[in-house]
């Protein structure tokens, strides 16, 4: 049940998009989201991870992670998230202030999807609300989505669009 959730975090806003080509995932741990990319259409995704030793670790997950380190598909970025996103060595700020919105919008192409899982058991109320207000700044166009189904450790995912809300059923 765990690794699917791992793995369904990853695929939501790849799923949202069209035709996903490239992609950047901050955070990689055992890399089982990253894995979800490799079941699209993808030419290039940034695994970016902090801690080297963390990024050391992924051939242990192999089993469970599709082994992303040896698809060639996939580059693994050991790299302050934020710095990666700004295009920078200097520090932005946290995963969830406007600044960060701001660099992960600038590095979009047109189309393009920003999303951010969280733990909604780890928030309160407030923090919820600041994170999305945070959002919505850069982001007009959001949807929150619960990306699982379990009660008592529910995952949300924030969905920013770079251009025009679009959630065609076809």
């Amino acid at each position: 049940a765990g690794a699917d959730r791992e793995v369904r975090q990853g695929r939501l806003p790849l799923m949202l998009h069209p035709n996903p080509r490239r992609g950047a995932f901050v955070g990689v741990a055992s890399g089982m989201t990253v894995s979800s990319a490799l079941d699209f259409p993808v030419e290039r995704v940034a695994a970016v991870e902090l801690l080297p030793g963390v990024a050391n670790t992924l051939p242990l997950f192999s089993k469970w992670n599709g082994d992303v380190v040896e698809d060639p598909r996939i580059e693994i970025v050991v790299e302050d998230g934020r710095n990666f996103l700004a295009g920078t060595d200097e520090g932005t700020g946290d995963l969830y202030c406007v600044e960060n919105y701001q660099a992960a919008r600038r590095r979009l192409a047109p189309g393009g999807i920003f999303a951010q899982c969280l733990p909604g058991y780890q928030l309160s109320v407030e923090e919820l609300r600041s994170v999305t207000a945070s959002l919505i700044k850069v982001f007009p166009n959001s949807v929150l989505w619960r990306d699982d189904y379990d009660l008592k450790y529910p995952i949300l995912c924030l969905t920013g669009f770079r251009d025009e809300l679009s959630l065609d059923a076809d």
